[in-house]
């Protein structure tokens, strides 16, 4: 996901020149961002947030104290700290980090790779409206950014962090079935993922309803 958001950024420009940095522990990661993406890589976390007006930490929720701790330090006062670790609240972000520093919670979906990603935004104790609203354009350069209070983050992780997979199951699914009745493989795929799409644009226009449908 943290390539998703960091190539996605740099598609569009976002930052401008050197206005994007990622920490990279892998060099070949980092060698493969430079050449693909074009995004200034370091390997030292320290060096990517010093002097940045924000923070995106695209970690494992397993690493995430760890890395928080070890960049309180090198933090510019006043900047915005976004987390997208599954299941940190941002309190426990903010008692690792400057006292006073802005954090913003989100959960992006896998979609994000594709630019139609849906990710929901839930701001700290510290973070503003206009946190939340840079935030909300950040993200929206890889589909759409809602809010909701931090409490419901948890059921919004398992409707949109979650969903992609059971779609995915589905599509599946559909697929070997129009496999089994003697279509070929990427006819039925190709039957079973456009239906799914053209389903759910249909929902959106708020023409019908899911239960209406059925």
């Amino acid at each position: 996901m943290g390539t998703a958001i960091a190539a996605g950024l740099a598609e569009v420009g976002f930052g401008g020149d050197d206005g994007l940095v990622v920490a990279e522990p892998d060099a070949a990661r980092r060698a493969l961002l430079e050449a693909e993406y074009r995004i200034r890589c370091v390997e030292d976390a320290a060096e990517a947030v010093r002097d940045a007006a924000t923070v995106v930490l695209a970690v494992k929720p397993q690493v995430m104290d760890g890395v928080a701790a070890s960049l309180a330090d090198a933090l510019a006062p006043g900047a915005l700290v976004v987390s997208i670790a599954a299941g940190i609240p941002t309190a426990r972000i903010e008692a690792l980090l400057p006292a006073g520093t802005p954090v913003v919670r989100v959960m992006p979906n896998t979609p994000a790779m594709v630019y139609e990603g849906m990710s929901v935004v839930s701001a700290g104790a510290r973070a503003t409206r206009e946190h939340l609203e840079q935030v909300i354009e950040l993200f929206g350069v890889l589909g759409t950014a809602i809010v909701v209070p931090e409490s419901l983050q948890d059921a919004a992780t398992a409707v949109s962090g979650s969903g992609p997979a059971y779609f995915a199951r589905f599509a599946g699914a559909l697929a070997a079935a129009g496999e089994a009745n003697g279509l070929a493989p990427d006819v039925a795929l190709e039957l079973a993922v456009r239906t799914m799409l053209g389903t759910a644009e249909l929902l959106l226009a708020g023409h019908t309803t899911p239960a209406e449908l059925v």
